[in-house]
């Protein structure tokens, strides 16, 4: 099978252990990653490491022609948010052969399902929290924001596949309305 992994910061996680099992099973693993040892937030850094095939672009700089618009909308949607809209959208052309992309993170999914607005693919988006599903489980410092769990419920939506690290996250999310 053909995959597309999209998740950040992959070196050391365990998004990295799962694409290098996928790979030894026999599958085709593509990785789009972000890392502060690519020297471009522009041009992907293309390595090959344990049969897994990465596009890594600079985990901060940003795209010298997003640039302008990643610092207008900076107050309201965050730090580099088209870089990395054009970047994902990049890599999963790119990539169109891919049976499925396998997202990690609901932050990630927003942009994949951006793009899957004007693109045709199949893709699974991980949850790994139970973070802005308006559920009862609570604890001192919890994020509250209604913008962001409109997004997030948006993404899960828009994904044909939800899944999750574990039986808990998942009950979380199917008392949460998924």
């Amino acid at each position: 099978m053909k995959i597309g992994l999209i998740a950040t910061s992959i070196w050391g996680s365990i998004h990295l252990d799962l694409a290098r099992e996928m790979a030894r099973q026999g599958h085709d693993i593509e990785v789009y990653t972000e890392d502060n040892r690519a020297p471009s937030g522009m041009n992907f850094t293309r390595l090959d490491e344990d049969g897994l095939h990465f596009w890594v672009i600079h985990g901060f700089r940003r795209n010298p022609l997003t640039w302008l618009f990643d610092r207008l909308f900076k107050y309201w949607l965050g730090r580099r948010v088209f870089t990395t809209l054009v970047a994902i959208w990049r890599f999963i052309r790119a990539n169109r052969d891919r049976d499925v992309f396998v997202v990690e993170a609901d932050w990630l999914g927003f942009f994949v399902g951006i793009v899957s607005l004007f693109e045709d693919f199949r893709w699974a988006v991980g949850i790994h929290d139970t973070d802005y599903l308006d559920e009862p489980i609570d604890f001192p410092g919890r994020p509250v924001s209604r913008w962001r769990t409109g997004v997030q419920r948006w993404v899960l939506q828009r994904a044909d596949v939800v899944r999750s690290n574990s039986w808990v996250t998942t009950a979380a999310l199917v008392a949460g309305g998924c």
